[in-house]
């Protein structure tokens, strides 16, 4: 009776660690996507920091679903990420914009898309998170 006693204690603490030293919810960001085939095909990706941490800038790519296969989307000539030092802590809310004409040189055509957003988790063990999301053109 004794050692049982001593085992849920143990199993107790245990938990209370993992709980309060594990840096992520393994949901990462939540996040939503809005796009707008106007003059300018504009992706609107929101997202909200899950982590139990602060994390850096958001990155991304798109991929494509040709024939049940996922086809990364090359980035146009010239495009890159800003360079900008810009921390987001808990439960904060961001959005990317991204008009396609200038991320990928042209409109994306029709189809199942899904975006990867990956990010740095600051002052952490992991140093990097990710999150997926499937939008439909």
């Amino acid at each position: 009776m004794l050692s049982n006693n001593i085992f849920s204690r143990l199993i107790a603490i245990v938990l209370f660690i993992l709980y309060a030293f594990v840096p992520c919810n393994p949901d990462g960001l939540t996040l939503s996507a809005t796009a707008d085939n106007g003059e300018e095909q504009v992706i609107t990706v929101e997202w909200q920091n899950n982590t139990k941490k602060a994390i850096g800038i958001p990155r991304y790519f798109v991929e494509k679903n040709e024939n049940g296969e996922w086809t990364e989307i090359p980035f146009s000539d010239g495009f890159g990420f800003p360079d900008i030092a810009s921390t987001y802590y808990p439960t904060e809310k961001g959005e990317i914009t991204i008009i396609s004409e200038r991320v990928f040189g042209q409109r994306l055509p029709e189809g199942k898309y899904r975006i990867t957003v990956y990010y740095d988790i600051l002052n952490s063990d992991i140093k990097t998170g990710s999150s997926v999301l499937e939008f439909t053109l």
